[in-house]
């Protein structure tokens, strides 16, 4: 299986095995699976498992075995997927706000591992042209030279 994005909160699907009767599910972020294991649970009865909220921007690795009358088999092979970057939420100017400053100071969460952000502002909400359109690296930026009695959209993402 090749590399996947997926949510932070991803639930497992695996092919099921004849004669199983149960599974052993192991997520860990060491690819031998000898260190700390984000999960690990036996006694599966489904081919699915939802494994939690996991940390955002991380590559995880993970396997499952079957039991059944047969006995225990061995693990299968290693698969990964990496989690997304989480996206940055506005924090001030709070959305909808009025009465705003010409000259704001926008500021927005970290995002976690995200390298840089960019932060557009336009006056079209299908931000076809934009007031501000730029990469950034910090989690704010002072605004200047906004029109009074203009609203103003944003938009902030975050990149890696």
């Amino acid at each position: 299986m090749g590399r996947m994005i997926l949510k932070i909160t991803p639930t497992l699907i695996w092919n099921g095995s004849n004669g199983a009767t149960s599974y052993s599910l192991e997520v860990s972020t060491d690819s031998l699976f000898s260190s700390y294991l984000y999960f690990y649970q036996s006694g599966l009865t489904n081919t699915y498992q939802y494994v939690g909220k996991l940390r955002g921007c991380t590559k995880f690795f993970w396997h499952v075995r079957a039991t059944g009358s047969y006995g225990t088999s061995s693990w299968s092979a290693r698969w990964s997927f990496t989690t997304i970057l989480q996206s940055p939420v506005l924090s001030l100017p709070t959305n909808g706000s009025k009465n705003v400053l010409t000259s704001p100071t926008i500021i927005w969460n970290p995002s976690i591992c995200a390298i840089y952000y960019t932060l557009q502002v336009s006056t079209d909400s299908l931000f076809s042209s934009y007031v501000y359109d730029q990469g950034l690296t910090d989690t704010s930026k002072q605004m200047d030279g906004l029109r009074y009695n203009t609203k103003y959209l944003l938009a902030c993402q975050r990149n890696k």
